[in-house]
């Protein structure tokens, strides 16, 4: 996925396209296999879209788009991401089928759509991916930045990682002390 512009909202401009914050916010993210697939049967079904409205359609080169081609409102997705936490969980709530105690592991929290940036590089972090590849993932210039903000996550992982150690060194793994 090629990261190379933003998309902001200026109530005196409206909805305007731009270059990302920093020449290190321009970047290239791998993503899984089946995301890509997702992300091109989506663009199979936007190309649809696009033969049927003709001379109607923006192209604004956009992956996520309004229906008629043009950026969406920046806030879209942060709203439709909340409402649709927000309906899972009243789902999950008044499901009769799920026992009451076990509504919470079918619970997801309520966060914004930014955590999820933050909930994807401290997974990553947890998952012993280095610091450099995850501060370029994010787009930070410098790994400094991705320290300050995750550090919580980086002694979260270096517990882990002395368990580990012990655990090699003690031949323990599993076993209870």
């Amino acid at each position: 996925m090629s990261i190379n512009k933003s998309v902001s909202y200026l109530p005196e401009k409206g909805i305007i396209t731009k270059s990302t914050k920093t020449k290190g916010s321009v970047r290239i993210v791998t993503l899984p296999e089946n995301v890509m697939e997702l992300l091109r049967l989506y663009k199979r079904e936007q190309a649809e879209d696009r033969l049927k409205l003709g001379n109607l359609w923006h192209d604004a080169g956009l992956v996520f788009t309004q229906w008629d081609g043009k950026p969406m409102h920046p806030c879209t997705p942060y709203s439709w991401f909340h409402d649709f936490l927000v309906a899972h969980n009243r789902k999950i709530e008044n499901d009769v089928m799920i026992p009451t105690e076990q509504k919470a592991l079918y619970t997801l929290p309520v966060i914004t759509f930014h955590g999820l940036r933050h909930t994807s590089a401290t997974l990553l972090i947890a998952g012993q991916t280095d610091v450099r590849t995850v501060s370029a993932r994010l787009g930070h210039s410098q790994t400094s930045t991705t320290l300050n903000i995750y550090s919580h996550a980086l002694k979260s992982a270096d517990k882990k990682a002395a368990e580990t150690h012990k655990s090699m060194l003690t031949g323990t793994k599993g076993k209870r002390e």
